[in-house]
């Protein structure tokens, strides 16, 4: 049934949210669709015996800002946290996890795109720049 709910999302999402007898004849709609016991899912659907556990859920989910699913958040030192909010592309997903794994490790983010595909080592506080040379003093050093 979880599947065949995700299948049916386009034509359950264009529901009136407030026509709770229209939701459950969809809902059952979708068990025999799938070859459920339609008397059964009837009287499960019916009796609302999970609406108090599902309505809780949701009003959390309110309150703490989620709105869509899925809905990742990313928290990391110093009480940082990112929303990733909605479906991302793998690319587009990455890049975000590359650059919470370069924030972790307390390295500068880079900016070149595409991002590298290596793990970087923390840089150290005054290495010299790509020639393995200092900028202090200089071109004479």
């Amino acid at each position: 049934m979880h599947d065949a709910i995700f299948e049916s999302f386009s034509e359950l999402s264009d529901l009136d949210i407030e026509d709770a007898e229209g939701a459950a004849v969809a809902m059952i709609a979708v068990g025999e669709g799938i070859g459920l016991d339609v008397d059964a899912l009837t009287e499960c659907v019916e009796s609302e015996r999970y609406r108090p556990i599902i309505g809780a859920l949701a009003q959390q989910a309110l309150d703490q800002g989620v709105n869509v699913t899925p809905y990742l958040l990313i928290t990391g030192p110093e009480d940082y946290t990112e929303a990733v909010p909605g479906f991302m592309e793998y690319e587009d997903f990455n890049e975000t996890l590359q650059n919470q794994y370069w924030r972790a490790l307390g390295t500068a983010i880079p900016t070149e795109t595409p991002l590298p595909t290596s793990t970087p080592e923390p840089a150290a506080a005054d290495e010299g720049d790509e020639d393995g040379e200092s900028d202090e003093g200089g071109e004479d050093g």
